[in-house]
């Protein structure tokens, strides 16, 4: 059975078990056979994050609604049983039981800078301001090196956990309106490329107990992939412990990165969106089709924004508005 898609047409992604194909794959599909999610043995091995337990946890993070894991002869799966190849279903109640959640939700080049920032809104986070530099002070005392190779902080970048152009992951997340997005706890210190694969969701923290760990969805090359698995202690970061990554945050960022790679396709909210004019004609130029992945048609004045779209370099920016 293929991936469960939205509509033809929608924005998919490669999935991690593209990468990590050395010991076989876990299938979780639903109750009719559709694929809900794939994930490779190899990367939830080498991951550290060996029983079902994560398995269930990737389900709430791509899926809306409880379920029940069980094998396919029906027999419940516990939390602690150790994942293996093959086939398992995910049971759920209701009409729509496995409701996709909206996502993957990145960075989004066609939108305002924050308001006070004059600069672009794409995740820069090299330019110069009074606040990115304060920002970048204090997470070379918290972290003095790169958080994932100990590259020397000349060659690292101040990045923001969420994009610093979506103050309203922020709120959402932390449950609270985030006017000032310059908090040690929102950043994390990174070597330049790897500051560009952890916004593109290629690499994620997983908050595990006290630790954190490093997980590389989309490995490139052998040296990203010689990252996986590795483990941040708490007394890798300076004090004090306010200081530290926001647990809530990198959990958010890894659930995006589980759409992107375990699930493999983009789910709009469908809430209605004011077009700019011309807009509707340029994301139909760019996305060569007429409709977003809900099926509702890019129309001028009134429709949905797209889950992605190019810019004129043709970079894909993944995520949906």
């Amino acid at each position: 059975m293929a991936m469960m898609p939205p509509v033809e047409g929608s924005i998919t992604y490669p999935l991690s078990s593209q990468w990590w194909s050395g010991e076989g794959t876990l299938t979780v599909r639903d109750t009719r056979g559709q694929t809900l999610l794939e994930l490779p043995l190899q990367f939830i091995r080498l991951g550290r994050v060996p029983s079902f337990d994560f398995v269930k946890e990737q389900c709430r993070n791509a899926f809306e609604g409880e379920g029940t894991l069980v094998r396919m002869d029906g027999s419940r799966i516990d939390d602690s049983e150790l994942v293996s190849a093959g086939d398992v279903v995910l049971a759920g109640e209701g009409p729509e039981p496995h409701r996709p959640r909206r996502g993957p939700r990145f960075k989004y080049k066609y939108r305002a800078p924050v308001e006070g920032d004059t600069e672009s809104s794409m995740s820069n986070s090299k330019r110069s301001s009074a606040n990115q530099n304060k920002f970048r002070e204090a997470l070379l005392v918290r972290d003095g090196s790169c958080l994932l190779s100990d590259t020397l902080y000349e060659r690292c970048t101040a990045a923001h956990i969420l994009p610093q152009s979506r103050p309203e992951y922020y709120t959402e997340v932390l449950e609270h309106e985030v006017r000032y997005l310059f908090m040690p706890s929102y950043g994390l210190l990174l070597r330049d490329d790897l500051h560009h694969s952890f916004d593109r969701g290629e690499i994620a923290l997983y908050p595990k107990g006290s630790d954190l760990i490093v997980h590389v969805f989309a490995p490139g090359d052998d040296a990203l992939r010689g990252f996986h698995g590795k483990i941040l202690k708490p007394e890798r970061f300076r004090p004090p412990e306010d200081r530290r990554p926001d647990v809530r945050l990198l959990r958010f960022h890894y659930q995006q990165c589980a759409i992107k790679y375990f699930r493999g396709f983009a789910w709009a909210a469908g809430k209605p969106t004011e077009f700019k004019n011309g807009d509707a004609e340029h994301y139909i130029a760019v996305l060569g089709r007429s409709h977003d992945c809900m099926g509702t048609p890019f129309v001028a004045g009134f429709g949905r924004m797209p889950p992605a779209v190019n810019d004129i370099d043709g970079e894909l920016l993944h995520g949906v508005p």
